[in-house]
């Protein structure tokens, strides 16, 4: 579940995994060679986070909307 603006939308998870930055635009999933978006683009919600002052390891979640 996600809250958009106050609105909840339901999201099915796709990647879950640790990911590498490539570049300043894309990351790739260290166990699926996911590639955030090439792969998936503007169709799926992207998380990820830096881990303190690393900003080249981040943990990837994309997820597309369900409902």
């Amino acid at each position: 579940y996600v809250s958009v603006n106050g609105v909840v939308e339901v999201y099915r998870v796709i990647v879950s995994e640790y990911a590498i930055a490539v570049n300043e635009y894309d990351i790739i999933g260290q166990t699926t060679g996911t590639n955030m978006r090439a792969q998936f683009g503007c169709k799926a919600l992207h998380l990820y986070t830096c881990h303190g002052s690393n900003r080249a390891g981040r943990w990837l979640v994309i997820a597309t909307k369900i409902k």
